[in-house]
């Protein structure tokens, strides 16, 4: 047997480290929108929407402007360092597609909610600022894990930043089939399936069912062994 396993010995190492997040490619139409180059790289672009962003919401016009543009350059700077700007403009691009179709969104949810760039290109529609929420929550120096093989940059997958998307029901395959155009071969769905314990069941559809109070339901679930 172990001569048969060292077979493989070469292929210890063909793991990828961590994630390697996308590069993203951006329209003309984009460019041309803010008026400028397509040469221009996609922090500065980022940066460009973010400025739109304070115009459009009329944040210049507010007695604390300042708090924005020092939180806003804040977040670049950790999101351009940390190497999130593509994914950042990943999903600006998915809501993109969805504003310019008439797509109904969700305001924004979790941890994301807590960004102030995410506010200000329209990802969320939610001000950071104004309800005091933490950018930190959603992206930390501290938590996140750069890690350096063959020359490529990868990042620890248990701690990147997540954005929820909320997408209209009826148009979500439309949006489906447009990522799956624009990055064919390297989509994929994924879901959370959850399982319940006959203990956990029966207190369950106790809260439900027969409004039974929370003795009556542990007298029932303590004759349930605990194998199930």
């Amino acid at each position: 047997m172990s001569k048969f396993l060292k077979q493989f010995k070469k292929y210890d190492d063909c793991t990828p480290p961590g994630v390697q997040l996308p590069q993203i490619k951006i329209k003309q139409q984009h460019y041309d929108d803010l008026s400028i180059p397509n040469t221009t790289s996609n922090c500065d672009f980022l940066e460009k929407l973010c400025l739109r962003g304070i115009k459009h919401l009329g944040i210049s016009q507010l007695e604390n402007k300042k708090e924005y543009f020092v939180r806003a350059k804040m977040e670049l700077e950790i999101l351009a360092e940390l190497g999130f700007v593509d994914y950042i403009l990943l999903n600006w691009d998915i809501l993109d597609f969805c504003n310019v179709n008439s797509i109904p969104t969700g305001p924004g949810r979790g941890s994301a909610a807590g960004s102030l760039v995410l506010y200000l290109i329209g990802v969320t529609k939610i001000d950071p600022i104004k309800y005091d929420l933490f950018f930190e929550r959603f992206v930390s120096k501290s938590r996140a894990k750069k890690i350096e093989k063959d020359g490529i940059t990868y990042l620890d997958g248990s701690l990147l930043a997540d954005i929820d998307n909320d997408i209209s029901y009826e148009h979500r395959q439309g949006v489906i089939s447009y990522i799956e155009s624009k990055y064919p071969g390297r989509t994929a769905k994924i879901l959370t399936l959850n399982t319940l314990s006959s203990k956990l069941c029966i207190r369950e559809c106790g809260k439900i069912v027969g409004g039974h109070s929370e003795t009556d339901i542990n007298a029932i679930t303590a004759l349930i062994p605990k194998t199930f």
